[in-house]
């Protein structure tokens, strides 16, 4: 019986004390969530990436939905891969906002054509805020570069879509 009191009283006060740490002040942080689809229709062996000032500071699984949450004050780029998938790139500016919040967005993946190498030329998107308002602001931008093989020599051919 002595025992069980024991076992209550050390729940009880790990419990506390750890309620206690929840109720630490957080970082202010803007979280995105991201849905990860892929032409071919399965996420699965999709990942994500996450640079700030050129520092990888996190990775995730992607496999259908993903959720990071970067400082306010910065800019970082998130890196959506697949193997055999054309690798996406977007930047994402918080610089402008003030509170914590939450953005939702939707990535689609493309497979890579047979017998050529392509990429995006920059970053797909960017993500900012406008300085007075805080809304949020989306830009795209599509360009891919085409890495074509022939015969051993490596071939650079521009192409827009």
């Amino acid at each position: 019986m002595r025992s069980l009191k024991l076992v209550l009283v050390s729940l009880a006060t790990f419990l506390a004390i750890d309620h206690c740490k929840a109720a630490r002040p957080r970082q202010q942080v803007l979280t995105l969530h991201a849905d990860i689809t892929c032409a071919d229709g399965d996420p699965n062996g999709s990942y994500a990436l996450l640079f700030i000032g050129g520092q990888l500071v996190d990775s995730a699984s992607a496999a259908g939905e993903l959720t990071l949450d970067l400082p306010l004050g910065s800019e970082a780029t998130l890196e959506l891969r697949k193997p055999g998938f054309i690798t996406k790139r977007l930047v994402i500016e918080s610089y402008r906002i003030t509170r914590s919040q939450s953005i939702a967005c939707d990535i689609l993946l493309f497979p890579q054509p047979q017998g050529e190498r392509m990429d995006y030329t920059g970053p797909v998107g960017r993500i900012s805020f406008a300085p007075e308002s805080g809304d949020m602001r989306v830009e795209h931008d599509y360009k891919l570069v085409s890495q074509r093989t022939d015969t051993g020599a490596e071939q650079l051919i521009a192409v827009g879509r």
